[in-house]
Order: structure tokens, then C-alpha cells, then sequence
């Protein structure tokens, strides 16, 4: 026993000897390697002791220390990096946080200052005023006061003229000083056959009373054109000027002021100056309203091909008013204007308001309906207007005439002889210049059977010419003024004033547009409709005040425009643009009432031929636009097309060219641009084959058609 434990011992001892040696040894076990330390373990005959020597001599402490350091340092890098993502990111997100909100507090803090300046400023402008009035200072205190007290410099629109104590006043507008040529397309009969004045259709047309009746229903005097087309090359000059003053309530968020515009032609030296509105507003950034003398939002939102066209290169312009589109029987049977009928009115470009005031020297342009407009303010792009007139001015529809007495060669003009009261009767026959004697001898002489030489617009051949002109310049048709006094009869036919037009009421008018920016693409798109409604304002029966008056159609009208605006780069960009409208039966007349004095009533007319004729105009109206337009620089130039049809489908088209060039400076609020517009138009007139206006020898008379060049200088300030 105790042998074993001795023989164990001297084991132990042996072993831990031999391992001490070996560690000691540890530079000789590096240079040998560990394939001779595992040899002299596997000469080691006990199997416990090879495995244990095997663990302790194959082991490299230093580099497995090494190894689980370097592991460990990788492992704590990735954590602290990972760590360090998420810390900055954090950080990030803090550190937009809290711009966001110092930006959103700076904002609120500059608003808050600024109406705490201007409060402050307008209670120092009377603290400092009062007390430089009684320091004797008064006219330094106030020019510090008065600069202080501005708001804002003039916008674009218009040249800044004064400012006075927060008032702005603006003055503005447009001159167009322009030349016009003429010629016709191919046949010069096409272009010059409506060229005919009243007095002058002798041996041109063949003017029987009942043709003339049946084409012209509302005004049967004659055949004739208003104006004078015969002359082809010509000038002149027309400017819009526009007064503007506002004022602001910083407090309540308001602009507040009023607007007036005036349209002055200037032809041969002559001036004359004629009202294109005027109105009071509020803005604010809920909408602006606008009461008074205007057009509304039908005129104001519409969109067509016009919008992007070159100075008076479409149909939007007075180019008509250059040519002759009266019809063969002065009936003005187009459409010319792509405009809904209110505004066409308003422009005198509508057949009947072209007539009233080139014949009866009315003041359509002066009369705008009074309206109240609301605008609404954009929200996304979108945005809506919307106006209220009560009626128009009835006086512009009443024609003081004798009805459908015609004078006739055989006899000179008759003066109606009434029992009415002196003050009826402008002029009396007394107040008549005595008409020569070469003047009456012509007259007497002509014959009556010739139906087609009454003095229904033609010329005495045998009548001396300044004779003639004098006849003319007569008041020989010195008209009745009704003053509360019934018509008169002559001859069995009612004489006296007459109501010729479309008196509508309770009109209410709308717009609404959206306007989209694809910036991808660089397309600006566009849309807009617009429409009116009114009734038809019927005259009061029981009171006999006309000798006729014209019953209407009620007023009804729509336009849908788009336009798209493709910027190619910082110099070029093109636009294009198309619209649609129908107006209905608006200013159509559908029945002509007659007063009757033996019943006393009115009564529709029994005249069948008007009746007839009634029936073509009662037709639907429709116009439609296309154009596009390219910009270089200061370089634009566009192509439009106009085409309208109206009462029986009375057709005309316009296809214009047009080139302008910006002289100006970029950012001038002011604008120079010569330009050049051509017009090729073409009509297509209508007539029932019983009613139709034919040249002397039953000629028919050919569409109007031809070129008309319109260039000028229009400058904009």
C-alpha cells in the first residue's frame, strides 16, 4: 500500500519534471516545430499521459490569444458601428425636426413683426405727426412719415403714376397704329359685290321691296351697307387706357380699390372717347368681388385659339370691320367674333349691336350691363367665377322711325302730319331745307311702276349729285318721339318708335378653369368652360308705347377651350390651343308684335314674307376655334382658324397668320411689337331662293372672299 503510493508519487514528480522541461525549452520547441513535439509525445507508452502531453505541446497560446483578440476587436468594431449608424441617423431625423420647426417659428415670427410694424408704424405716423405740427416741423415729419407709408412699387400691368399715403394710382394701356390692305381671292367681283352703300345700288342689285323684306325682317328700308368698304388700303390708330387706384388693409388681409377704362379711336384726327367699364373691388386671398359697369367671367375665363395668336393675328380682333360681311341685304347675316353673345355685344362685332350703333349712332361700347362678379381664388389649380346682371339699358333697343314708309322717286319724303302733341315731333316740315329745284324736278320725273328703282337705297340716275347729297343730309325722316303718346297711323300703316332688341334679364354668367404643370414634360395644360343664361324681357302689352317690338329668344350660351404650353428650352416654346361653342338661339328674333289702334293691341305681323324669313333665323349658332404658335426669343408667330354658322347656316371662315417681334428689354414693364397679321376669310350666305338678293339681270351674287393684311406698331404700357 504504502509501496503504491510511493510508486505514484515518484509518477507524479517525473511527469511534472519532464513537463517543466519542456516548457522551458520553449525556443528549441519553436525552431523544431510541432511535427518533432508530437513525435516525442508518441514515444510515450502510457495512453493518458500521450493524450494529455498532446493538448499541452500541440497548443500555440500566443496565437490563439492573438486569434480571440482580433475576433473580439471585430466583433465590438461592427457593434460600434452598427451602434454609430443608428446613433446618426437618430440624429438626423432630430436635427430636420428641429429645422422644420425653427423655419415654421422664423416664418410665424416675421409675420408677427411685420403687422406689428405696420401697426406700430401707422400709430407713429400720428403720434409723430401731431408732434412735428407742433415742433413747426410738419414737412420733414411727413416725408419720413410718407416714405414709411408706402406699400408696394407698380406691378406689370401697369405705369406707376403717384402714391400717396398707401394709395396707389396706376395708369396704363395700349396704342395700335395700323395700316390695312385688301385684295380679293381670284375674282375681284367676290371681294367688291357687298360694297354698296344706301344710294348707291342702282344698276347693282336688284332691289325688289318684298326680297329686301324677306332677307332683312327687323329693318326693311332699304338694301345698303353702314360703313364704307370701298376704299382698300388704309390707317389708323386706337388706344385703351386704363386708370387703376388701390389701397391696402394689412390687418384685415384687403385690397380695395376701383378701376376704370376707356377705349379711344382716333381716326383722321378725330377723337372720341368711349367707356369700356368701370368698377369697384375687394381682393383678398378668398376671392375678389367686383361690382359695377363690366364684362364677367364668360369674357374674362374664356379660352380659344384667340389667346395665343400675335397681335390682331385672329379672329378676336376688329378685322371684320375692314371688310364687308353686311350680307347682300345689310342683314349681317355672320358670326364674327369667337365670343358668347353678351360679350359680342358689348363689342359691337353682334349684328344688331352693329347696326345700332353704326346706323342709330347707339352707345353699345358705352353701355356694359351692370354686373356683380365674385373670382374665386386658385386652389390646385382650379378656379371659378360667377356674376348677376339684372337687366340692360332699354333705351339702347328703341329705333325712332317711320315704320316701313319708303319714299319714292315720284315723290319727296312725306312728313307725317299727327294729331299728336308739338312736343311728338322733333322737327316739323318748316324745319326742313327747301330741296332745289333740279332736286324736285329729278324726283318728279322718275317713274313709279319700276319697283326696283324706289329710293329704297338707289340713285336717281337723272338726279344732279350734290343735290342728291344734300337729300340726303335732310332730316327728312325726322323721327317721332314718343313721349307717353300713342302711335300714329299714316295711310293705314303704324308709324312710330319701334323696339328692335333683345332686352334680357337676370343674367347670370360662370366660368371655371384648371390649369395643370407637368414638369416632366415641360407642358403646361389648361382648361376652361364658361357659359350665360338670361331671359327675355317681354314688353308690357298695355302700354302702347311702339309701333312694333320684336320678341327674342331667351339668352343661352357655352365655350369649351383648351390650350396646352410645351417650353422646349429657355428660348423656344409652342403653344396650341382649340375651343367649342354653341350659343343656342341667343339674339335670334322669333316673332315681331304690331300695334293694332283700332283694337287698341299688339299683334303678331301678317306680313308673310317676314314670317318666312323669321323662321330661318330662328337657328341654333355655333363657332369654333383651333390655333397653334411658336416662340423664338423674342420672336412669335401663330396660326388661328375661326369658323362660325348662324340663322339658316350662314357659314364664314378665317384662317390667320400672324408675326410679331418684342423690341422691349427683358423685365420692361412697357412693350414695343411691330407686327403683321394676314386673313384670308370666306363666306357662304344663305338664301331661300324667293327671298334671294340677286346683281341687275338676275346675276347671282357670289361669296365674299379675299386677303386682308393688317400691320402696325402696338405698344403697351
Amino acid at each position: 500500500m504504502r509501496k503504491s503510493v510511493y510508486t505514484k508519487t515518484a509518477l507524479a514528480s517525473l511527469l511534472t519534471l519532464y513537463s517543466f522541461s519542456g516548457f522551458t525549452a520553449g525556443e528549441e520547441v519553436k525552431k523544431q516545430g510541432h511535427k518533432n513535439t508530437s513525435q516525442e509525445v508518441m514515444k510515450t507508452s502510457n495512453k493518458k499521459l500521450k493524450e494529455k502531453m498532446d493538448r499541452i505541446c500541440n497548443a500555440d497560446p500566443e496565437k490563439k490569444a492573438k486569434e480571440a483578440k482580433k475576433k473580439a476587436e471585430e466583433e465590438a468594431m461592427r457593434k460600434a458601428e452598427g451602434d454609430k449608424k443608428k446613433a446618426d441617423e437618430a440624429k438626423k431625423k432630430a436635427d430636420d425636426a428641429k429645422k422644420k420647426a425653427e423655419e415654421e417659428a422664423m416664418k410665424k415670427a416675421e409675420q408677427a413683426k411685420k403687422k406689428e410694424n405696420l401697426k406700430s408704424a401707422s400709430t407713429k405716423q400720428k403720434v409723430v405727426a401731431r408732434t412735428v405740427e407742433a415742433d413747426g416741423m410738419k414737412s420733414v415729419a411727413n416725408r419720413n412719415i410718407e416714405n414709411k407709408a408706402k406699400i408696394a412699387d407698380c406691378d406689370d400691368s401697369y405705369s406707376c403714376c403717384t402714391q400717396k399715403r398707401g394709395v396707389k394710382i396706376t395708369f396704363g394701356g395700349t396704342v395700335d397704329a395700323q395700316g390695312y390692305g385688301k385684295v380679293s381671292a381670284g375674282d375681284s367681283d367676290k371681294f367688291k359685290h357687298y360694297n354698296v352703300m344706301v344710294g348707291r345700288a342702282v344698276d347693282y342689285y336688284s332691289a325688289a321691296p318684298e326680297k329686301i323684306k324677306g332677307n332683312n325682317p327687323l329693318f326693311t328700308e332699304g338694301i345698303g351697307n353702314i360703313g364704307d368698304y370701298s376704299e382698300h388700303i388704309g390707317a389708323d390708330v386706337d388706344a385703351i387706357l386704363h386708370l387703376r387706384a388701390e389701397n391696402k388693409n394689412e390687418d384685415l388681409g384687403l385690397i380695395y380699390g376701383a378701376d376704370l377704362q376707356f377705349n379711344i379711336p382716333v381716326t383722321k384726327g378725330k377723337v372720341s372717347s368711349r367707356n369700356r367699364g368701370a368698377h369697384v373691388f375687394v381682393n383678398s386671398e378668398y376671392g375678389d368681388v367686383r361690382v359695377g359697369y363690366q364684362f364677367g367671367p364668360e369674357a374674362l375665363m374664356r379660352l380659344d385659339a384667340t389667346k395665343i395668336a400675335t397681335v390682331d393675328g385672329a379672329a378676336d380682333s376688329n378685322w371684320f370691320r375692314r371688310v364687308n360681311l353686311e350680307g347682300s341685304a345689310a342683314s349681317f347675316p355672320f358670326y364674327v367674333t369667337p365670343r358668347l353673345y353678351t360679350e359680342s355685344f358689348s363689342n359691337e362685332s353682334e349684328k344688331l349691336a352693329f347696326r345700332m350703333s353704326g346706323k342709330y349712332n347707339k352707345g353699345i361700347i358705352n353701355a356694359l350691363p351692370f354686373r356683380i362678379a365674385y373670382y374665386s381664388a386658385s386652389y390646385m389649380g382650379a378656379r371659378f367665377g360667377f356674376s348677376y346682371s339684372p337687366r340692360y339699358d332699354s333705351e339702347l333697343f328703341i329705333v325712332s322711325e317711320l315704320g316701313d314708309i319708303q319714299p319714292t322717286r315720284s315723290s319727296p319724303p312725306k312728313i307725317l302730319q299727327s294729331d299728336a302733341p308739338p312736343a311728338t315731333m322733333r322737327k316739323a316740315r318748316g324745319d326742313q331745307p327747301d330741296l332745289n329745284s333740279k332736286t324736285r324736278q329729278a324726283l318728279d320725273e322718275q317713274p313709279t311702276s319700276d319697283t326696283s328703282q324706289q329710293f329704297n337705297g338707289s340713285q336717281p340716275s337723272k338726279m344732279d349729285k350734290s343735290a342728291l347729297e344734300a337729300y340726303q343730309k335732310s332730316p327728312q325722316e325726322e323721327l317721332i318721339q314718343n313721349d307717353g303718346v300713342p302711335p300714329q297711323t299714316e295711310g293705314g300703316t303704324t308709324v312710330g318708335p319701334k323696339y328692335v332688341g333683345p332686352n334680357y334679364e337676370h343674367i347670370l354668367s360662370a366660368g371655371v378653369s384648371y390649369e395643370y404643370d407637368f414638369n416632366e414634360y415641360k407642358v403646361k395644360v389648361k382648361a376652361a368652360a364658361v357659359g350665360e343664361y338670361g331671359l327675355s324681357k317681354s314688353r308690357n302689352k298695355d302700354k302702347h308705347m311702339y309701333s312694333k317690338y320684336v320678341k327674342y329668344n331667351d339668352l343661352m350660351g357655352m365655350n369649351l377651350g383648351i390650350s396646352a404650353d410645351y417650353k422646349i428650352n429657355e428660348s423656344q416654346s409652342a403653344k396650341f390651343a382649340a375651343s367649342f361653342a354653341h350659343l343656342g338661339k341667343s339674339g335670334q328674333p322669333k316673332g315681331i308684335k304690331e300695334f293694332v289702334p283700332a283694337t287698341p293691341e299688339y299683334k303678331d305681323i301678317g306680313d308673310e314674307d317676314r314670317i318666312v324669313r323669321l323662321k330661318q333665323l330662328d337657328q341654333n349658332t355655333m363657332y369654333w376655334t383651333a390655333g397653334a404658335g411658336y416662340q423664338y426669343e423674342n420672336i412669335y408667330t401663330s396660326l388661328t382658324y375661326f369658323g362660325s354658322y348662324v340663322n339658316d347656316k350662314d357659314v364664314l371662315h378665317d384662317v390667320a397668320l400672324g408675326i410679331q417681334y418684342d423690341l422691349s428689354s427683358a423685365g420692361s414693364k412697357s412693350k414695343f411689337v411691330p407686327y403683321a397679321a394676314l386673313h384670308y376669310f370666306r363666306t357662304d350666305e344663305k338664301q331661300d331662293a324667293k327671298y334671294k338678293i340677286t346683281l341687275q339681270g338676275n346675276k347671282e351674287v357670289s361669296p365674299n372672299a379675299g386677303f386682308l393684311l393688317l400691320t402696325g406698331v402696338k405698344f403697351s404700357f
